[in-house]
């Protein structure tokens, strides 16, 4: 009986455990092809390629935070045999609730005749373009020989769906950013339009950064190609019930079509051409986390920090970060505010307009010092612009004189007063800043910047509304920043600049006279130090007449020009450029004993 028994248990156990077993975990996987400079020379012009390497690492790091085995092919990897293997081995990736995604960024081109997408790997060879009956074919206006990457040595539309197809992921996904200032005078359609629906395997999205008569956009100050950094912006802001491929392509395509018009005032359009077989997703683990509300001035110091927690949280990054060289960093949320002066009579080029700052991004909480510029020289061996072309003179303070005055031997290092390491650098021009900046770049692997004119002021402002962030009553100023205020005007009270500035002068007391060591007052309501005073800072724009030309949207100020924006008080104005709107230019190979700048990160 007890056998019996036994076997019963058995057979209930064997019908009932595989009711009870778990559902299969998704597995995702991606492979990322990114080539930014080519093996042949000649793929390379007449304009080299940006980003596409660092496009793909950013798309691989995203997919990883969300639980993607990711593999990337970069620069000399991603030869024809290694993605081709890569390509065979898709067999074995992804599961039926999982999702397989393949990338390319870099060349790609459609062959006239072969009615073929390809994509130029880094060993991709070229050969002479002929007719069908056989003569070479040449440029209408030079006469030269057109040459063109040979088909044999590329990696095919065909090969790559291919390989997606036999993937076992119930979910696939195809991104081509592959047609940027292609290197050779192009025969046939933009890459991809040859692809047609019936070529997608089931529940497969192919995603293509532009369309017919268009070439993809890279953008300097974007650090990515259009394609990507809309793509990168829109994941992180999908909700539960729209996180699908179609879902994503809508905004999309609406997101590259704009900032692309923008940026080159309409000279440019770019336009995703996409085609999806079923409703792919790509299995994003935050559906649920929202993204946190734009600031709208004005705002206090608690709203400031609440929404700097928040974008943390939703970044998964710190409020404050501090770099190799020891220069602190605070996120700034992005937001809306009025540009320009809120004066009853505006200057001309300070008009009130609307401002978005659409995205988070890193500043520096004080502006740059001599102990940071002097780790850059030394690793270097840089001179400034004012050292290498010495042009006579320089303005600095003579204590012998008790004056300023321009003479020979001033310098970044030699104001005419004692500096301590953390006292601001001054005497740089806007291209000695612009190295540093390279620099550090290539140092930290990261990308730093100037601030835009328009970001500059949202960060002075800090929510405030008023002429400073402190309120209307330049008195306060001297505990925010160092302004020309009483100390100054007793040690240079009797100089041209001073009774020029009469009026400016503040009737209270900052202590110091000339720069002062950054982050000596108070922080405003973002945590950040002396946009009040201290120096005068370069910023990334050219100087236009009038902001509100530039639009709303993350304005980069005039397209071109002479000069340089500049903002911010300093130790030997007052009350006028000590406003928040206050604005100053210069040429950017323009040194002085006022000027100096600060730096922006952009959040990875």
């Amino acid at each position: 009986m007890f056998q019996v028994l036994s076997r019963l248990i058995c057979l209930a156990s064997l019908l009932v455990f595989p009711l009870l077993a778990t559902a299969e975990a998704p597995k995702k996987y991606a492979l990322l092809v990114g080539v930014t400079r080519y093996s042949h020379a000649a793929m390379n012009e007449p304009t080299p390629l940006e980003f596409p390497e660092i496009d793909a690492k950013s798309v691989g790091e995203v997919l990883r935070q969300n639980g993607y085995e990711v593999d990337l092919l970069l620069g000399e990897e991603a030869t024809q045999s290694k993605i081709r293997d890569k390509l065979d081995g898709l067999g074995v990736k992804g599961n039926q609730p999982g999702a397989v995604v393949v990338g390319l960024w870099g060349h790609g081109v459609e062959i006239e005749g072969t009615n073929e997408a390809m994509f130029c790997p880094f060993d991709a060879t070229l050969k002479q373009v002929r007719f069908a009956d056989g003569s070479l074919a040449r440029d209408k206006d030079t006469g030269k020989a057109l040459i063109e990457p040979d088909s044999k040595s590329l990696i095919s539309m065909t090969e790559v769906l291919g390989g997606i197809a036999s993937s076992g992921a119930g979910n696939r996904v195809l991104l081509a950013d592959c047609c940027r200032n292609s290197p050779h005078v192009p025969r046939g359609r933009a890459f991809g339009m040859s692809i047609k629906l019936s070529d997608l395997p089931g529940n497969t999205a192919a995603l293509f950064a532009c369309s017919t008569g268009e070439k993809a956009f890279e953008y300097t100050q974007w650090g990515h190609g259009a394609f990507t950094k809309s793509f990168l912006e829109i994941l992180p802001q999908m909700a539960a019930n729209e996180n699908d491929v179609p879902a994503i392509t809508g905004k999309l395509k609406n997101l590259v079509a704009e900032t692309v018009s923008y940026v080159t005032k309409g000279r440019q359009t770019q336009t995703v051409h996409s085609i999806i077989n079923g409703n792919p997703d790509l299995l994003l683990l935050r559906k649920t986390r929202s993204i946190p509300a734009l600031l709208s001035l004005p705002f206090k110091e608690g709203t400031a920090k609440t929404a700097q927690d928040q974008w943390a949280e939703y970044l998964n990054k710190p409020v404050d970060h501090t770099n190799g060289i020891g220069m602190k960093f605070r996120l700034i949320p992005p937001g809306t505010f009025t540009m320009g002066s809120n004066e009853s009579s505006p200057s001309q080029d300070e008009r009130p307009h609307r401002v978005r700052i659409s995205k988070p991004f890193y500043v520096a909480s004080c502006e740059t010092t001599v102990g940071q510029f002097s780790r850059f020289v030394k690793a270097t061996g840089y001179k400034t612009t004012l050292e290498t072309y010495d042009n006579g003179s320089n303005r600095g303070w003579n204590d012998n004189q008790g004056q300023f005055v321009q003479m020979r031997g001033f310098s970044w290092q030699n104001p005419g007063w004692s500096q301590s390491d953390d006292a601001p650098v001054v005497n740089v021009t806007w291209d000695d800043a612009q190295h540093f900046i390279e620099w550090l770049s290539g140092e930290e692997k990261r990308s730093y910047r100037f601030l835009t004119e328009a970001e500059w002021e949202y960060c002075c402002r800090a929510g405030s509304t008023s002429l400073y962030a402190t309120g209307d009553d330049p008195r306060q100023l001297t505990k925010y920043g160092n302004v020309l205020d009483q100390t100054g005007v007793r040690v240079f009270g009797n100089t041209p600049e001073y009774r020029q500035n009469f009026q400016d002068q503040i009737d209270s007391n900052d202590g110091s006279v000339f720069t002062a060591t950054v982050g000596s007052y108070a922080p405003n309501a973002f945590g950040l130090f002396d946009f009040h005073g201290n120096v005068c800072e370069w910023c990334s724009d050219w100087y236009g007449e009038n902001t509100s030309d530039y639009g709303e949207f993350d304005p980069q100020g005039a397209p071109r020009g002479q000069e340089r924006c500049a903002r911010g008080g300093r130790f030997d104005t007052g009350k006028r450029l000590a406003m928040s709107f206050s604005r100053n230019k210069g040429p950017q190979g323009m040194s002085d004993m006022i000027l100096g700048f600060r730096i922006a990160l952009e959040v990875q």
